[in-house]
């Protein structure tokens, strides 16, 4: 990829400076048409401009239109700092391959990342994924307030994959181990 930095705006040893609110930098890739395209930031941490300020907004827009928004809260708001510095943006699938996103800082500071990475995952084979996935399935689900419990018998190892966000104490047992 390459980075496209606008007015206000440098990027230097895997961090922006952002001299003036509501700029931005352009990354520019080739990516595959008929694919999800991700963006991924790890080890990402901002320091403001004005020491008072201590959350940044990135509004991240793809060159397909689909846009989000990443909220970020250093660590000088204990009410609100979660340690949190790895994110993955997903912009949805595109049967044009999506070939640009750009980062809008909502305030001047010190953007710093360790990596930044442009994901896509082609979706030609994704019919074809979901029915072999769907091959084997949790039955006899129950639904508690603090439990999610069922049955599934395999005839190799594989991977159950429930979407439950994640909360401090879950557990999981195979054959109550």
């Amino acid at each position: 990829y390459r980075i496209v930095c606008h007015k206000d705006v440098s990027l230097k040893d895997n961090r922006f400076t952002v001299r003036s609110d509501f700029t931005s930098a352009t990354i520019q890739f080739y990516a595959e048409p008929d694919s999800e395209t991700y963006l991924s930031l790890q080890g990402f941490d901002f320091v403001s401009a004005n020491p008072a300020e201590t959350m940044a907004d990135l509004k991240l827009t793809a060159s397909n239109g689909f846009a989000k928004k990443l909220t970020y809260y250093n660590a000088n708001d204990p009410r609100r700092y979660n340690n949190r510095h790895d994110f993955t943006v997903c912009f949805g699938y595109d049967k044009e391959a999506v070939t640009s996103v750009t980062i809008r800082f909502s305030s001047a500071g010190t953007y710093s990342f360790d990596a930044l990475e442009i994901l896509c995952q082609p979706m030609d084979g994704y019919a074809g994924q979901i029915s072999r996935l769907s091959e084997d399935v949790l039955k006899q689900v129950t639904i508690g307030v603090d439990s999610v419990s069922g049955s599934i018998t395999l005839d190799r190892p594989k991977i159950l994959c429930l979407s439950i966000p994640y909360s401090a104490g879950w557990m999981a047992s195979v054959d109550g181990k």
